[in-house]
């Protein structure tokens, strides 16, 4: 039996909250400067507060864009959870309505963040080979996360049997990963997340699904 989580102290929360709030200011600012130009006094700017505040947190601006790109991930990685999780979905049909589901939410990820996405995709990778590693590490993961689904899938009788499941799974990820881009740079476009979705899901199901 798991150990009960004990609530968090005061000084807990309030060390959370500033660590939060300094993570969206470096997003913000990363953003508008650029991660090679901006200074960690630009970020602390933000929030009217000194570096020592930030160093108390992070040793410096490569450390808070790991952190920006996990917090990202997290959210993003929210939406494979619950009812839209593998093991809850029992037909083609279900998991259709399932994938629009977190597609929809995908979307709503970029309404609030559309810039933040683009700076995870373009300038991270050039910050140096360990962000770049990260990312790839991150792909890794989100591959194994789509694997699953074609494996219950398979095994439930909804998706073919013969279905080579590494690789869809690499180009599904590849397939999110520069749709990802492209609404990013439409953001709020409605006619292109349209046809972005039907494609992705009528690959979805005509790839997959059985006859």
């Amino acid at each position: 039996m798991e150990a009960e989580q004990r609530p968090m102290t005061l000084a807990e929360r309030r060390k959370a909250e500033t660590r939060a709030q300094l993570i969206a200011a470096a997003a913000e600012v990363f953003v508008e400067k650029g991660y090679h130009e901006t200074r960690i006094a630009d970020i602390v700017g933000k929030l009217g507060a000194g570096q020592g505040t930030f160093y108390r947190h992070f040793e410096g601006k490569r450390e808070v864009l790991e952190a920006i790109l996990q917090s990202k991930l997290d959210r993003l990685l929210s939406h494979f959870t619950g009812v839209n999780a593998p093991q809850a979905i029992g037909s083609l049909a279900e998991y259709r309505q399932r994938a629009g589901n977190i597609l929809d939410q995908v979307f709503a990820l970029l309404d609030d963040e559309a810039e933040t996405v683009q700076l995870l995709l373009i300038q991270a990778p050039s910050v140096d080979p360990a962000i770049g590693s990260t990312l790839l590490a991150v792909t890794d993961g989100l591959e194994e996360l789509v694997a699953d689904y074609y494996r219950t899938g398979i095994e439930g009788g909804y998706f073919r049997p013969d279905i080579d499941i590494d690789s869809a799974a690499r180009a599904t990820v590849g397939l999110g990963a520069a749709g990802l881009l492209t609404l990013a740079k439409h953001p709020g476009d409605e006619q292109v997340r349209r046809a972005y979705r039907t494609v992705v899901l009528d690959f979805i199901v005509r790839f997959a699904g059985r006859d």
